[in-house]
């Protein structure tokens, strides 16, 4: 006879009337504990402006049994009732996560009680980090037509544009975790609009590369959109920033400081720029808890060549324990090096034959600096801030595909109190001399080619600008050290005096036997950094700078 195994039946879950999300949870990452962060800031967030507006508050949705407790490293949430959990989800996701003025708006990331909201052009651009980072798949949110705005600076008129947004996943996302009423705890499928990267990595094995996870990780994921900074770098490319967060209670407090009100706070052109532009805000915060530790994780997304149409992360950058001289110096670096306003001009004919009219239509625009990135991408690594310049003056914008150098051209004021200013910290003896001494001798022969009496003006133009770019060519193509040390030796040697290589000459001559590429960098950021002194001539003055237009 067949014996009949007896199943033993499992005890069904009982649906709980209330959830505890930890921290210290077993699986929470980087992303889970800042999405976690985001929820305690959207919580603070509504008890703010619950206490703003107590007299006449009224939200439809409340329950008088909802309540939550935030300590530093744990979230209760009590829905009062098991039967309540639905009610509860829906009246926090749709404050959480709101759209207004037909754009995204997160409560969890202003200060709406005291008026701490980004301008319109603002949440453009916020709404565009987002839409290149979590919600780039146009599944996982409906946009519309374009809407035009425009801004003031100063005298200067911007113009920006968004896309209408009518709604995005995150809304929805708690209509599968309860049934009549109640929550179901079980494992949910983690996708990439809540955490990018999560991805099934091909639908043949849609099975192996899935990843499920219970819903007290699944409920902090959500929230990452609100914990975690995602920023713009251009059309195509997005950053996020992921910070490490030890204190919700701090965090909360604190979070709605991280976010730009402003569009000048929303350029970041690099991994290493926006590790450094968070650290700032987060350090000038001087909250205990955070000005000690953190850190952060920064995700980089573009088109790739397997996937153009989406953004996969190309770059992924972890920094912790970075030193006070590092920020600071940065900080220095983003009041020289900030983004500017750039023009361009075009002209429209209106009207025909003898009526035709040209007008002059300008268009003001951001342009951000293409040296600033640079130097925070070797900061964050540890590098000399000026390692691999002479490989940065070589390369080519994957925008326009034009070379950096020539927008090197409008940053030389900028840098040219950077290598001057005494509070840059070479980290290298000699180093700034070697800097100085290079545009002392380039001055010397400037001065040669400008006091040249039978050269027209144009004509003495051509030569100054052919002069920079011998030098910039020998430097920057010299592949060996007696290669280099030749074309250095020629290029003091044709200036009559150069006061800073009098007086440091040894440190000058040891560079280039201890490292001759890093002084090759030195020698072209010298060239870069040129800029006249006030006492030079009228002539050099006008011509002794190279200038694109």
């Amino acid at each position: 006879m067949e014996k009949t195994i007896k199943k033993e039946k499992t005890k069904a879950i009982a649906a709980p009337s209330s959830l505890h999300l930890k921290l210290s949870s077993p699986g929470m990452s980087a992303m889970h504990r800042a999405g976690l962060g985001g929820l305690a800031a959207t919580l603070t967030a509504y008890d703010r402006l619950r206490g703003a507006r107590q007299r006449g508050f009224k939200d439809p949705r409340w329950h008088k049994e909802f309540s939550w407790k935030i300590t530093p490293t744990e979230i209760t949430l009590d829905f009062g009732k098991p039967e309540l959990a639905e009610a509860f989800f829906e009246w926090l996701f749709t404050f959480a996560f709101q759209i207004r003025d037909d754009m995204i708006y997160l409560p969890g990331q202003y200060d709406e009680a005291q008026g701490r909201i980004p301008t319109l052009e603002t949440r453009a651009r916020l709404q565009q980090g987002i839409t290149l980072t979590f919600l780039q798949h146009g599944q996982t949110r409906k946009l519309g037509d374009e809407r035009n705005g425009s801004y003031e600076v100063g005298e200067k008129k911007i113009d920006f544009s968004y896309k209408k947004c009518s709604s995005y996943m995150h809304q929805s996302a708690w209509k599968e975790w309860c049934k009549n009423g109640k929550l179901v705890l079980k494992d949910y499928d983690v996708q990439g609009p809540v955490n990018p990267g999560a991805v099934v990595r091909h639908n043949a094995f849609a099975g192996p590369t899935k990843v499920s996870q219970p819903l007290e990780l699944v409920l902090p994921l959500q929230f990452a959109l609100i914990g975690t900074i995602s920023l713009p770098v251009n059309r195509a490319v997005g950053v996020l920033v992921i910070p490490y967060i030890d204190d919700l209670v701090e965090f909360a407090e604190s979070r709605s400081s991280l976010t730009p009100t402003n569009v000048i706070g929303t350029y970041v052109a690099s991994a290493g720029d926006a590790v450094l532009q968070f650290e700032v805000k987060r350090r000038g915060l001087k909250i205990s808890t955070m000005a000690e530790s953190s850190g952060c994780d920064v995700l980089l997304f573009r088109p790739m060549p397997w996937s153009t149409q989406q953004k996969s992360r190309s770059d992924i950058l972890s920094v912790c324990g970075l030193d006070e001289a590092t920020v600071r110096f940065y900080d220095l670096i983003l009041a020289l090096l900030p983004p500017r306003i750039g023009q361009k001009v075009t002209e429209k004919k209106n009207g025909r034959g003898k009526n035709a009219e040209t007008v002059k239509i300008v268009d003001n625009f951001w342009a951000d600096s293409v040296v600033r990135p640079f130097v925070a991408d070797n900061l964050v690594r540890g590098n000399f801030w000026f390692a691999g310049f002479a490989r940065f003056m070589n390369s080519t914008d994957p925008g326009s595909g034009k070379p950096l150098r020539e927008k090197i051209n409008f940053e030389r004021e900028g840098l040219n109190k950077m290598v001057t200013n005494e509070n840059v910290d070479w980290k290298l003896e000699g180093a700034n001399s070697f800097v100085l001494a290079v545009q002392d001798a380039l001055r010397c022969q400037y001065g040669q080619v400008s006091e040249d009496k039978n050269v027209t003006d144009a004509g003495r133009k051509k030569r100054l600008e052919g002069e920079y770019d011998k030098w910039r060519l020998l430097f920057s193509n010299a592949k060996t050290i007696e290669q280099f040390r030749f074309a250095l030796s020629d290029f003091f040697s044709r200036a009559k005096q150069v006061p800073t290589l009098k007086d440091h000459w040894k440190d000058i001559i040891r560079l280039t036997q201890d490292d001759w590429q890093l002084a090759r960098d030195l020698a072209l950021l010298g060239l870069a950094s040129y800029k006249k002194k006030e006492k030079e001539s009228p002539t050099e003055s006008q011509d002794g700078e190279k200038q694109d237009n």
